[in-house]
């Protein structure tokens, strides 16, 4: 197939859509599609979105999910920026789970790691593995602004705590 476009939705109206420069699909396994030089895009009922680019995965139809492999690239309507090497997604629930090494830039500084999982509807991103964290000297007004603040603890990790109103 040339220019191939699967497109689907959740229970809630998400939508996904998935676009590639090719792909093949196998007679033997039609719920598989290999696909090449993929665009995927995840937006939530709340309008905030993912992209995701890659070299090359495989779109399983009936599951709903998408292997990719090889240079990926992840940016979200959060400012987040991801960088990498392999990644399951899970349409229908919007996730994006990487057991590879990842380095993911924020508004507030850069993350490096093992593993992570994002679950978009939940906004939420873990980080697991040898985690390194750089938070900038400088964070957007916007985090300053809620009244959010960094704090260093004991074992020199960072957590965010919510000054009181």
């Amino acid at each position: 197939m040339v220019n191939p476009r699967l497109e689907g939705f959740t229970d809630k109206n998400s939508k996904y859509v998935v676009v590639a420069d090719d792909a093949v699909q196998s007679i033997k396994n039609p719920e598989l599609i290999r696909l090449n030089s993929i665009d995927a895009r995840m937006t939530d009922e709340k309008r905030g979105w993912s992209r995701i680019l890659a070299a090359k995965g495989s779109f399983h139809t009936k599951k709903e999910t998408l292997q990719l492999r090889g240079g990926i690239i992840v940016t979200s309507s959060t400012g987040m920026n991801a960088d990498l090497d392999a990644a399951d997604l899970n349409m229908k629930e919007h996730s994006i789970v990487s057991k590879s090494p990842v380095v993911v830039e924020m508004t507030t500084g850069r993350v490096k790691a093992n593993k992570m999982v994002i679950d978009t509807k939940k906004r939420t991103i873990l980080f697991n593995g040898a985690v390194r964290v750089h938070i900038s000297r400088n964070p957007s007004k916007q985090n300053t602004a809620s009244g959010a603040s960094l704090s260093r603890n004991s074992e020199t990790n960072y957590q965010s705590e919510q000054k009181a109103n």
